[in-house]
Order: structure tokens, then sequence, then C-alpha cells
């Protein structure tokens, strides 16, 4: 059932969700370029970045989120000898 149909009713919502497997999702090179775009511009030096994207209904990428993962920086900036 839809979450917000077993809300309405009072079943909890552990029961409204059902996990499952997750299927091996494969990039397409549209995937892979969508992704790069994002890359390129936020140009960091060092680090991970991580892009997360949903599709629309009409098969589109959408942008949700773009986040740098970096736990040296802030380390490496405080020794610098600078």
């Amino acid at each position: 059932p839809k979450p917000d149909a077993c809300l309405a009713n009072g079943t909890t919502t552990a029961d409204c969700w059902t996990l499952r497997p997750l299927d091996k999702y494969v990039a397409t090179e549209e995937d892979i370029a969508f992704a790069t775009e994002f890359i390129r511009w936020n140009n960091i030096c060092s680090g991970i970045q991580r892009v997360d994207a949903c599709r629309t209904k009409d098969g589109k990428l959408l942008l949700v989120e773009l986040e740098d993962l970096n736990p040296y920086l802030s380390i490496l900036d405080a020794y610098s000898p600078q």
C-alpha cells in the first residue's frame, strides 16, 4: 500500500514499506554525462563527490543533491606550513 493510505487508516509507517534487495543499476552514458557536468562544475581538487539524481516521469534526470566528501581537507589546512 502507499504510505499515505497506510497512515490514513492507522497502520504504522513500518508496515507501509517492504524492503527488497536492490537490483544492480548499470549507469547509462546519459547518466554518466549528467553527473560529469556537476563534477566538472564543482571543481574540487581532491576527495569524493557524490551526485544524487532522480528520474522525472518523462525520464529526464533531476539533480537532488551534490555533496563533497573530503574528510582530509580540514586536517591538511590545519597543518599547512603557510
